[in-house]
């Protein structure tokens, strides 16, 4: 009778434990209903481990300078960026040295998330240079946005961008085919068919509740720990790549069309040739202004390069992309402009539809350079 009453009590007890654990995954599922999908479609688009990278080589940065202090200026964006800026022509007879911090994605939330490791060290850029496009702006509230997720494989240290990550990434993708059409597959397709709107709404929601969880521990430990003195070395403590080194260009001139399809499908459905995506009071316009304004407290020099877009494609975004960007620009107070939207005429040096090949990076990075030596003499 004694074992069964012991029996019983457990039995209460962890009803009970379940019963608060579903009041509380309640609770905190409503709440996060309750956040913008925007917002929400956002987290699905970044990548940490991207983050740990950038944090790494801003650290490695940060030991070097603290060494041995020169000026130096940074350069903020995205794979365009990354891929169309050689910081070395921007140094030659400026004075000052370049690092390229730019990284992959189609957004300001993006670019503001990636910048957070520089943004929260002790480094303090004489110039910043922004290299931006006016599609960045765009808030997608398609569901399709949701789907654009990080894919899930170990990261190489090395770099952001190079043939091993290539391989690994075609390796993972025919893995993954390969299940796809499996015995299993077969049999279990009738029964997934049946679930599938309740699995992707359930997965969605779930996978960006954790993401959303995931970026806000990255941050709050960014934000918190150097206020107390840690040093950016043990918040990322991997080897960081050489911060002034030069990305490496593509190694082709154009890109396969089939490539150039898929890029499309990728922009429609980040709402990049939606008018209506663009709005002034829409959350990515947000993340701009707060880029530049934490930028300009850090004492830089805030340059804003509207990069190159290929002549025959420019016009196949809308209009209001490009007059919602340089609207924002033009109300935020001491920065400098250079719009550069329609500065390369020639196709041929653009590898896709909005990337620029090894003569484009040369072309336009002779082009910026000559534009910002009055802005570096004039410090």
């Amino acid at each position: 009778m004694i074992k069964l009453e012991r029996y019983r009590e457990r039995l209460v007890t962890m009803l009970a434990a379940l019963l608060i654990a579903l009041l509380w995954g309640g609770a905190a599922g409503l709440l996060y209903l309750q956040i913008p999908h925007p917002i929400r479609s956002v987290w699905k688009r970044m990548d940490s481990r991207y983050l740990q990278v950038i944090g790494a080589t801003v650290a490695r940065l940060d030991a070097e300078l603290a060494a041995e202090p020169r000026p130096f200026g940074v350069i903020l964006g995205l794979s365009t960026v990354r891929r169309g800026i050689d910081p070395r022509v921007l140094g030659q007879g400026a004075g000052l040295d370049w690092i390229n911090l730019a990284v992959g994605g189609g957004t300001f939330s993006q670019l503001a998330y990636y910048s957070a490791p520089l943004l929260g060290s002790g480094l303090h850029p004489a110039v910043a240079v922004l290299g931006v496009h006016s599609v960045w702006l765009a808030e997608s509230d398609s569901p399709a946005a949701t789907r654009v997720v990080p894919v899930r494989f170990p990261l190489p240290k090395a770099a952001l961008d190079t043939p091993e990550l290539k391989r690994l990434v075609k390796r993972r993708l025919e893995r993954r085919e390969a299940a796809r059409r499996g015995p299993a597959a077969r049999v279990l397709s009738p029964l997934a068919a049946a679930l599938s709107g309740r699995q992707r709404w359930l997965s969605m929601h779930l996978n960006g509740a954790r993401l959303g969880f995931k970026h806000a521990v990255a941050q709050a430990r960014l934000q918190l720990l150097p206020t107390f003195g840690v040093d950016l070395r043990i918040i990322y403590p991997q080897p960081g790549r050489d911060p002034w080194e030069t990305p490496k260009a593509f190694d082709r001139p154009s890109a396969k069309e089939g490539n150039l399809a898929r890029l499309a499908e990728l922009w429609r459905q980040l709402g990049w040739f939606t008018a209506s995506a663009y709005r002034s009071s829409n959350h990515e316009v947000a993340q701009l202004r707060a880029l530049v304004a934490a930028l300009k407290r850090r004492g830089a020099t805030v340059v804003v390069a509207l990069m190159p877009e290929p002549p025959n494609y420019r016009h196949r975004f809308p209009i209001e992309a490009r007059i919602l960007l340089l609207e924002t620009l033009g109300s935020i107070p001491d920065i400098e402009i250079i719009d550069h939207w329609g500065a390369l005429d020639d196709d041929g040096l653009f590898f896709d539809r909005m990337h620029l090949n090894e003569s484009g990076r040369a072309a336009y990075s002779s082009l910026l350079a000559k534009r910002l030596a009055p802005i570096v003499a004039a410090l």
